[in-house]
């Protein structure tokens, strides 16, 4: 059990019952009643493990338990999300797929990854604080100015990576949303030469 000093509410997670059973379920108590909780991602079934608060964070943490593990786990009510929407528009190679490392406040190398794009070809990340639908030629741009541009080269097999940064370990950016797409030069580009990923919506979280 630990104390979430942030939600004011005492966590209990796990541990063991009768015989070698152990539990996975997650249960707070608000000084009047215990509700159960089901996150989307827990740790597995276990006793013997430590929590205690990050204050820094502002969460409670999980760490190991029974001997077995030594995985450090965090509960949070605003995960980090890296989630596609859109379409993408190819050109003289499949249609590029962009994806991302975790956004979790923190991270001390987030960036933003190219797949499948056109080989050795000039490329561009952008990011933005908000999102549009706005039609040029057959594809779509989803970012919204002001863009942050990330400049980048694919490699021989169409894969680049944008620089990489760190973002703030801010509990008051928790939730905060940003858009990201990928540009991708080719000359049989049906938009200005270019080929459009789909768009990419992050939320900052934990």
């Amino acid at each position: 059990m630990a104390y979430d000093v942030a939600r004011q509410r005492v966590l209990l997670f796990g541990g063991l019952g009768n015989g070698s059973n152990s539990y996975s379920d997650s249960w707070e108590w608000d000084g009047s009643n215990w509700t159960q909780r089901t996150p989307t991602n827990s740790p597995s079934a276990r006793g013997g493990h430590a929590m205690a608060y990050d204050f820094a964070r502002e969460c409670v943490l999980v760490f190991g338990g029974d001997d077995a593990f030594d995985d450090m786990w965090l509960y949070s009510s605003t995960p980090a999300i890296a989630q596609p929407f859109g379409t993408a528009c190819s050109g003289s190679s499949t249609p590029p797929i962009l994806t991302s490392n975790s956004p979790y406040l923190g991270n001390p190398a987030f960036g933003l990854d190219l797949l499948s794009a056109r080989a050795s070809a000039a490329c561009l990340f952008g990011l933005s604080a908000a999102r549009q639908s706005l039609p040029v030629g057959p594809c779509t741009l989803y970012l919204q100015n002001p863009i942050i541009p990330l400049p980048a080269v694919t490699n021989w097999a169409g894969f680049a990576e944008s620089p990489r940064f760190a973002l703030p370990l801010n509990i008051n950016l928790r939730g905060v949303p940003l858009y990201a797409q990928a540009f991708v030069a080719d000359p049989q580009g049906t938009a200005l030469g270019l080929t459009f990923s789909a768009g990419l919506r992050l939320v900052l979280g934990d």
